[in-house]
């Protein structure tokens, strides 16, 4: 980093094209001020060389032995013509440069007027364009809230909708177990009942067996008589057991008044 600061230290920024500008035009003037004085002192220098030799040539005009002041005074007022002459010619391209300063300082003043009216046309653009962005960027701002808002309701709603499912799953396989023991206890029961209907089965075919072993013996032991013996060999089992007292309520309770 000091190694970077010394080198931007011996290498300063390069200027814009703006100031570069500014700067070489400054310098410009001051050349031509400069150029201006010497060219001055030098035109005086010559007055003052002339003058002296005007002078020198007056006191020798003066001092000799018939001095003529006509003479004199004449190449006085000659000599104070063409100063005034002189003056005036230098006042006239003093003038005249400052006329050509004058232009050329309005025209800078033009161009330099123009740059600021450009310069004044992108600030008001980048000012709108600032104001643009500033509104966008609220806008994002209060729709990001708005959607993060949002997103925290929906947060909460599924988390609540997560809960409420939690105890709903819960409660279904709270049901599911009761039904479950509440299966395997009708699963019993059947089991039991077939069971039961096995054995009530078997009993009932003993049962049945033994009536027709005694109606049969009964049938035996009847008088035979024309016309009775066929119909005593189809004696229904279920009509002989009604006659000697057999009910339904006796087959429910799988008992036989004979037993």
């Amino acid at each position: 980093p000091r190694l970077g600061a010394a080198s931007v230290q011996a290498f300063p920024a390069k200027p814009s094209a703006q100031g570069r500008g500014f700067v070489e035009g400054a310098a410009l003037d001051e050349l031509q001020l400069l150029e201006e004085e010497l060219r001055s002192v030098r035109e005086e220098l010559c007055q003052c060389q002339a003058d002296k030799e005007f002078v020198w040539s007056l006191w020798k005009h003066l001092h000799a032995a018939n001095p003529d002041l006509t003479e004199a005074i004449s190449l006085v007022v000659e000599r104070e013509k063409n100063k005034a002459e002189a003056r005036d010619r230098k006042v006239l391209e003093i003038l005249q440069v400052k006329d050509a300063r004058i232009k050329e300082l309005q025209k800078r003043e033009s161009g330099s007027q123009r740059e600021i009216n450009t310069l004044i046309e992108k600030k008001i653009a980048v000012d709108e364009e600032n104001v643009f962005l500033k509104k966008e960027l609220s806008d994002l701002q209060k729709k990001f809230k708005d959607q993060s808002q949002e997103l925290k309701n929906t947060k909460e709603r599924v988390q609540k909708k997560e809960e409420k499912n939690i105890l709903i799953i819960e409660e279904l396989e709270e049901e599911n177990k009761e039904l479950s023991i509440h299966c395997n206890e009708l699963l019993n029961d059947l089991e039991n009942l077939r069971k039961q209907e096995t054995q009530w089965r078997k009993e009932k075919h003993d049962i049945d067996c033994r009536m027709k072993e005694r109606v049969a013996g009964a049938a035996e032991s009847l008088p035979t008589q024309p016309g009775t013996r066929s119909t005593a060999g189809r004696v229904d089992p279920a009509t002989s057991c009604s006659q000697y007292g057999y009910t339904e309520s006796n087959e429910k309770s799988g008992r036989c008044p004979y037993n």
